[in-house]
């Protein structure tokens, strides 16, 4: 998610946004990262198998929807 830098306040909370509905309201085992340092984009881990940014997207947009 390589908008999602740790060093920028709104990037860190939209990536701790993101872990929560993955995690809560999509029910998978998700983690959160920034291997590269805070000042790149955040990992999502823990996505189920086969998961794709489609899958992300199409998980999070039945959420709001």
């Amino acid at each position: 998610m390589p908008a999602l830098i740790g060093t920028d306040p709104l990037g860190f909370l939209a990536a701790l946004g993101v872990l929560r509905l993955t995690a809560v309201e999509l029910g998978w085992a998700s983690t959160l990262g920034w291997p590269d340092g805070p000042r790149n984009g955040a990992v999502l881990g823990g996505c189920p198998d086969g998961s794709t940014v489609e899958t992300l997207a199409a998980g999070l947009y039945g959420i709001v929807e």
